[in-house]
């Protein structure tokens, strides 16, 4: 059975991590309190992503075989992972290099150099979530298994809390792990989707309140310096956003119905194509690679370059598309 209200959430679920990264792009140092904000709001959509692919991934596993499951991502995210990469591994091999790498990383040779970039997503901000997504398909037949019994699901808690105390870094390795309880706990509201949302619905003022407290601690994070957000309440308000989410989309699906299928649809499309808008875009502004725009960030500024990037990835997308038809989602995701 389609979920609508999963796709529109998926749809709604690219436009925070587009919006999130074109928050780099600014120079907020005038507007800490307002960066403060709009980053609780609007970044970690890695967060809802992974969500939606553990919830997808247990609603479809009755049609779970092995081959064809990652015969399918094979071809449709990690294939336009290797096509989209190589203008930047070009780049960043051939023509310049990096400065925020290992010290010995240019003295290996150039073949592993690309290896490397392949395997850590180092070679632009955004693919890392490849090489660590793929990690959870080379597990799926244990997760499959584990589903099947209902015990797994009593260690969500114990997943959240070793995410959360868990050192950072940038390593996918580690990377796997903090965003395992993310994904497991979307497999658990797919598995019982129909309670889930009847409890949430329930309570929902009383999940909201609880949202709107780990909001109170970000803002006493930015006056008192106690960094509770980034540290402890980071990923548990993320889950509990991913609740109000599904709640309210499904609620209204009668009003909303597939307002967000176009997004959805191309959603891969966006972020395989972004980064690369973004990162020219930022050079025709600053007149430097990787320079901050806009000395004076400002909501509005960012809402107008966050709409830029989204149409002219948009219009990549539909071009590349025109031209390959459906052979596109083989070098671009969708």
């Amino acid at each position: 059975m389609f979920l609508n209200y999963i796709n529109n959430f998926r749809g709604i679920a690219i436009l925070f991590i587009l919006s999130g990264h074109c928050m780099d792009a600014f120079n907020w140092h005038n507007k800490t309190l307002t960066h403060h904000i709009l980053s609780f709001f609007i970044k970690n959509g890695t967060v809802l992503f992974m969500f939606i692919g553990g919830f997808l991934f247990q609603h479809l596993s009755h049609k779970y075989r092995i081959k064809n499951y990652l015969s399918s991502k094979a071809k449709n995210i990690i294939l336009p992972y290797i096509i989209v990469s190589i203008p930047a591994i070009v780049y960043f091999t051939v023509i310049t290099h990096r400065s925020d790498l290992a010290d010995d990383f240019y003295n290996h040779p150039i073949v592993m150099q690309i290896l490397s970039f392949y395997i850590t997503g180092d070679h632009i901000t955004a693919f890392w979530f490849i090489p660590m997504i793929t990690l959870y398909y080379f597990i799926s037949p244990l997760l499959i298994r584990l589903d099947q019994s209902r015990y797994f699901y009593y260690f969500i808690p114990l997943f959240i809390i070793i995410s959360i105390f868990f050192p950072r870094s940038d390593d996918v390795l580690i990377k796997f792990i903090l965003f395992f309880p993310v994904y497991v706990f979307g497999m658990f509201c797919s598995r019982y989707k129909t309670r889930v949302l009847e409890i949430s619905d329930k309570y929902f003022l009383w999940i909201l309140l609880v949202y709107f407290i780990t909001f109170l601690l970000t803002i006493s994070d930015f006056y008192f310096d106690f960094d509770w957000d980034s540290n402890y309440a980071n990923l548990p308000r993320q889950l509990i956003l991913c609740v109000l989410m599904i709640s309210l989309l499904y609620k209204y699906e009668n009003i909303i119905k597939d307002k967000g299928k176009y997004l959805a649809s191309i959603s891969f499309g966006l972020y395989f194509i972004h980064s690369y808008v973004i990162q020219v875009l930022r050079y025709l502004l600053s007149g430097k690679l990787g320079d901050v725009i806009f000395s004076n960030a400002s909501i509005i500024l960012l809402i107008l370059f966050c709409t830029v990037v989204i149409a002219i990835s948009g219009s990549v997308i539909a071009i590349i598309q025109k031209i390959f038809g459906k052979s596109s989602r083989y070098i671009i995701g969708c």
